[in-house]
């Protein structure tokens, strides 16, 4: 039965670590992967705010699977920090890296792609925004689109990007509108989580913690039940109780102590000494005055000879 209870809690040792070594894999492969990603420029810092916005992770990779809006007669196909996979036969510039499409709408030959709105090889241009009605977060504007734009308009199309705070869209980009603001200057409109400023995506720190108390509470649940097959009840459950009550009675006698400490210094500062009350000045039964008052002047050959021999001064 005991070597039965030894291997159970063998295997409960090695599964645990196994999940550590899990979550650590996943922390380091995860961090390698947003270094390397933030190299293509899909970060940004804040140099007002030092906060770093990071949309690697709205970054559709399949095919089909872009963000769509249809407005008007018109459907606009994106994609986020990467090339939309969507087939366009329209006048795009050699060798650039479309970021969105415009279709339009047509009942007989289906939908046709009309232009590219931006490259993401682009000089991008990153910053944050407050708009009148609330609304808050940050925007990329790319350029180098297809050309062909009437003047006065430039001469190829560009695109912003605006991702607007959202905390019901975490880790998710949701393209609620898009439209052409001006000739050949399209906007494109997205909530997510990501462009609040109070959003983490993560936290070393916050991972180490969870991290810390994950295996506290596993410790805390072997312990548990190994105190529970030895026949323990109650209180005597918890993994070393008695450790517990005594760090506990430490930081009361603890508590105890600094308390009387501050009230003796307390009182010192408020009467001149450390038990609380005031001198009494003495005084004589016989005159009503004090010693110091009542004292009898004598001679100076007196005093001399009363310090000489130390005689009484009521000679």
């Amino acid at each position: 039965m005991k070597m039965f209870n030894w291997n159970r809690n063998n295997n409960m040792n090695n599964n645990i670590l196994i999940v550590v070594f899990l979550i650590l894999n996943i922390f380091i492969h995860g961090t390698i992967e947003i270094h390397a990603i933030e190299n293509e420029g899909c970060s940004w810092k804040d140099p007002e705010t030092g906060k770093v916005y990071d949309i690697s992770s709205l970054t559709n990779t399949n095919v089909g699977e872009e963000y769509m809006f249809t407005g008007g007669e018109f459907i606009y196909k994106a994609n986020i920090c990467g090339r939309v996979t969507s087939k366009c036969n329209a006048d795009i510039p050699p060798g650039s890296t479309p970021v969105a499409f415009a279709y339009q709408k047509n009942q007989v030959f289906g939908d046709i792609c009309i232009a590219s709105l931006g490259d993401l090889m682009s000089a991008a241009t990153w910053s944050t925004f407050r708009e009148k009605n609330g609304k808050k977060g940050f925007q990329i504007h790319y350029t180098g689109g297809s050309g062909g734009c009437p003047p006065p308009a430039p001469p190829s199309r560009s695109v912003t990007y605006k991702f607007i705070c959202d905390h019901s869209a975490r880790d998710k980009a949701l393209l609620i509108n898009a439209e052409e603001q001006s000739s050949c200057q399209y906007t494109l409109q997205f909530k997510t989580a990501l462009a609040c400023r109070s959003f983490k995506r993560f936290s070393v720190t916050g991972f180490f913690l969870f991290l810390f108390f994950f295996s506290m509470c596993i410790y805390c649940f072997v312990e548990a039940s190994e105190n529970i097959q030895k026949g323990a009840t109650g209180a005597n459950i918890v993994p070393h109780r008695d450790a517990i009550f005594l760090f506990f009675e430490l930081v009361m006698e603890g508590i105890t102590f600094t308390k009387e400490i501050l009230m003796s210094v307390y009182n010192k500062i408020k009467t001149g000494n450390s038990y609380g009350y005031e001198s009494v000045p003495q005084t004589d039964s016989r005159t009503g005055k004090s010693r110091k008052e009542a004292a009898v002047k004598m001679p100076k050959n007196v005093k001399s000879t009363a310090k000489k021999y130390g005689s009484d001064t009521n000679l």
